[in-house]
C-alpha cells in the first residue's frame, strides 16, 4: 500500500461524512412496514460493502514509494559499481529505511495542508513505525540484498527465503497489532 494511503486518515481529522439519504424505494418500504432491501447490482447479485480482506492485511504497511526507490537503487548496482568502484546494500537499505517515515510525514503534511489544516500535522506514531518495520523486512527479500549477511550462495538463498516468509508474517502481525496500537 502506498504511503499516501497510510497518510490519508492522518492528514486532517474531520467529522465523518453523514450517511447517504435513503432512496425513495427504501422510504416506501419503511412506510409499508417492510425492511428496506439492499441495492441489487447490475448482474443480479446483491452489492456487498467494501471490506478489508486478507491481501489488504498483507500489504497495508508495505510502503510502495520507498520500495520503488530501493528496487531502483538495487537495480542500478552494476552502474554504481562501475562509476564509484563499490556498492553497499547496507547503505541503500539504511537510507531507504530512514526515508520511509520521512516520506510518510511529508505526504501527511501535504494532505493536511491541502485539506485546510492549520498547525502541526496530527501524526500517530504507529503508522510511522509499522511502515518502517514493514519496509525493513520486505527489503531483505529483494534478490541480492542478502549478500549483506554472507557471500555463500546457498546461505544467500536461505536468507532470501526467510526474508520472504518473514515479510508475510510481519505484515500479518502488524495488521493485528494495528487494532491495539493504531490511531483511533
Amino acid at each position: 500500500m502506498s504511503l499516501a494511503a497510510l497518510a490519508r486518515p492522518m492528514a486532517l481529522r474531520v467529522r465523518p461524512r453523514p450517511a447517504p439519504a435513503p432512496t425513495r424505494a427504501a422510504t416506501a418500504q419503511r412506510r409499508a412496514g417492510q425492511e428496506p432491501q439492499a441495492p441489487v447490482a447490475a448482474s443480479g447479485q446483491q452489492a456487498s460493502p467494501i471490506r478489508a480482506d486478507g491481501f489488504d492485511n498483507l500489504v497495508r504497511y508495505i510502503p510502495t514509494e520507498t520500495v520503488t526507490i530501493f528496487v531502483a537503487v538495487c537495480s542500478a548496482r552494476s552502474a554504481v559499481e562501475t562509476v564509484s568502484g563499490g556498492f553497499s546494500f547496507g547503505i541503500a537499505y539504511a537510507a531507504c529505511a530512514a526515508l520511509t517515515p520521512a516520506l510518510l510525514w511529508l505526504i501527511a503534511a501535504g494532505r493536511h495542508r491541502a485539506a485546510g489544516g492549520v498547525g502541526p500535522v496530527p501524526l500517530h506514531w504507529w503508522p510511522l513505525l509499522a511502515a518502517t518495520v514493514a519496509f525493513m523486512v520486505w527489503a531483505l527479500s529483494v534478490p541480492g540484498v542478502t549478500s549483506m549477511f554472507t557471500s555463500v550462495p546457498k546461505e544467500q538463498a536461505a536468507w532470501g527465503v526467510l526474508a520472504g516468509v518473514g515479510a508475510v508474517l510481519v505484515s500479518m502481525v502488524l495488521s493485528l497489532l494495528e487494532r491495539v496500537f493504531g490511531p483511533r
